[in-house]
């Protein structure tokens, strides 16, 4: 049996933070990759990603994520996925907190700026 592993780079998703006022607005983003798999018949998902947060503007999106749950430092928020045998995607879950911390919105939307080890954006692995 021949095995078939990759791994998934998801690089952050470009957020920005609401345009509600004419000088800078500041929010708090937050996003979470999502990996599928595709098993024959429909997208199923495999595997969660990190949850992530950061300061975005109305003009940039965050430089630096920082874990949501414990607000440890993740950097540039690239996250990693291993995957084997099969094809895959990912979906990015991104949602905006209001000034009371609460979900002000979130949407999904499948990721199109991703790679992996073989160069495919919907990755294949055989067995």
């Amino acid at each position: 049996m021949i095995s078939c592993n990759t791994s998934i780079q998801v690089p952050a998703p470009t957020i920005k933070a609401v345009n509600s006022t004419t000088a800078t607005d500041r929010q708090k983003v937050v996003f979470q990759p999502l990996l599928f798999k595709w098993n024959g018949n429909s997208w199923v998902l495999a595997k969660y990603g990190q949850v992530l947060e950061g300061t975005a503007t109305d003009a940039a999106s965050p430089s630096t994520w920082f874990d949501y749950n414990l607000g440890y430092v993740m950097g540039s928020g690239q996250q990693s996925f291993s995957a084997s045998g099969g094809y895959y995607k990912v979906a990015i879950k991104y949602w905006w907190l209001n000034a009371n911390g609460g979900t002000s919105g979130y949407d999904y939307q499948w990721a199109s700026n991703y790679t992996s080890q073989i160069g495919a954006v919907t990755s294949y692995c055989s067995y």
